[in-house]
């Protein structure tokens, strides 16, 4: 007897999300209905004039947008890895893009897994500091190596509680997102198997989540900071619910007007629905926090956003450690020999080299689990410099190995590479080059005969055979 393969069956939506969506969009509850009939929709932000070959039209809300269509391979190959463009679902690129961004800003991203959210604020973000937050260990993980994949340079990634983070920074950041864990109906189209795992006590239990992450976000807030409130689910409990009591416990918070290219204006909170928008589901929602009276601190060395004394960047002492002359000069040897940038070394964290980011002090990190803090740049080990990976991907590098895509995807394989017959522009032949693919740096190589060593990170090799 022949087996026949048929496709796992599409669970129903709920009969008691059906009867929400009707009592709150009334006669446009068809419409929503019949846009479940279409084919979801996917999309990439874009950090190269490089763009996959199958995108199509740009994402009117966020300039670097653009769609995709859903059968789309642009996340499987080598110029994914190489960072060219991260893939991101339309309507999950408007938070972000609310969030009004200053030059100098410090931010903060508090639910920042798996890191669309915060590689598109770096990506606006000029001359100031983001500090990305996970609570999830595994999760932070992640977003640790999208940040890196994608050459952010002013983040730092940590994984904490919001209770511990607003204990230990009280109105320390200009502006925050908060893109709540929510019940995720507005992924009902996208990922279908989410529809089982919604039930009608959903909603509520996960306001109550919601309003207690926003009672850390108001802690952080500075006077006169701003904030996006955002979820991915239709329900008006987790959405237009958390703000009126948020709202009402906290009278210095307001709602502001905001408008999105392609969307609309609203006055101060959105949804985005998929009858719509070329989006899934989302709500957003943009508040102020009022300016403190002008005597609120009498003791201005008691301002709670004060910077501490510490080296480049205001860390406080203990987080960073100076580096000795013997690796400054092993770090500035490797840096002007091998970067096209002059960068500094700003101390070492975690046993690591790093540049912090500029223009910010950084908060109190002790007592914080961190994951990545700044660049990357690399470890001393005895009289040697190691580069990280991380440096290859946020700094022009001046020794270049150009591969194919054969090469290229034998690179990120973790497999050695013949560039005997290349040359560079120092006529030296051995010591680290950059491997490149379509002028993309895909990591590190050490060559020595003719033969580049594997630098790739063994935790990132993969099998890939497309660009």
């Amino acid at each position: 007897m022949i087996k026949e393969n048929r496709a796992p069956a599409v669970p129903a939506l709920p009969d008691a999300f059906l009867c929400m969506i009707e009592d709150q969009l009334g006669e446009r509850r068809t419409a929503f209905l019949e846009s479940y009939n279409e084919k979801p929709c996917r999309g990439a932000r874009l950090y190269t004039q490089l763009t996959p070959a199958d995108a199509g039209d740009g994402v009117p809300w966020c300039e670097n947008g653009v769609y995709l269509p859903l059968e789309t391979e642009a996340g499987a190959g080598v110029l994914h890895e190489a960072g060219a463009w991260y893939m991101q679902e339309p309507s999950a690129m408007a938070p972000a893009a609310v969030l009004p961004l200053e030059r100098g800003d410090r931010v903060l991203d508090l639910c920042a897994a798996p890191g669309g959210k915060t590689t598109q604020l770096a990506q606006r973000l000029r001359d100031g500091l983001l500090v990305a937050n996970e609570i999830v260990p595994s999760r932070a993980e992640i977003l640790s190596s999208n940040t890196e994949r994608v050459g952010c340079r002013n983040v730092i990634v940590i994984s904490a509680s919001p209770e511990l983070l607003a204990e230990k920074w009280p109105e320390t950041f200009d502006k925050i997102l908060a893109d709540a864990p929510c019940s995720g109906e507005g992924m009902f189209r996208r990922h279908p198997e989410t529809r089982s795992e919604w039930t009608p006590d959903s909603p509520p239990l996960c306001a109550r989540r919601q309003t207690d992450i926003l009672n850390s976000v108001y802690a952080m807030l500075k006077p006169g900071g701003m904030m996006v409130y955002s979820t991915c689910t239709f329900n008006l409990i987790e959405n237009e619910g958390v703000i009126a009591r948020f709202l009402d416990k906290y009278p210095d918070m307001s709602l502001v007007p905001f408008s999105l290219p392609g969307i609309g204006g609203c006055e101060g909170s959105m949804h985005l629905y998929p009858d719509q928008v070329r989006g899934e589901g989302h709500f957003v929602a943009l508040l102020r926090k009022e300016k403190a009276d002008a005597g609120k601190y009498e003791d201005e060395g008691k301002r709670p956003d004060r910077p501490g004394k510490g080296r480049r960047g205001g860390a406080p002492a203990g987080d960073i450690i100076p580096l000795d002359r013997e690796q400054q000069r092993l770090w500035e040897q490797f840096a002007g020999q091998y970067l096209e940038e002059k960068l500094s070394a700003d101390g070492l964290f975690m046993g690591r080299a790093v540049h912090l980011p500029a223009g910010q002090p950084l908060p109190p990190l002790k007592g914080i689990r961190v994951l990545r803090c700044g660049i990357h740049l690399g470890e001393f080990r005895g009289k040697v410099f190691v580069p990280d990976h991380a440096l290859s991907h946020a700094v022009s590098c001046r020794r270049k190995a150009e591969l194919s895509l054969e090469q290229a995807c034998a690179y990120l394989r973790g497999e050695t590479v013949d560039v005997s017959r290349m040359r560079f522009p120092d006529g030296d032949m051995n010591g680290y080059c950059t491997p490149v693919y379509r002028g993309l740096q895909l990591g590190w190589g050490k060559i020595s005969e003719g033969i580049m060593k594997n630098h790739y990170p063994k935790g990132l090799r993969k099998n890939l055979s497309r660009e």
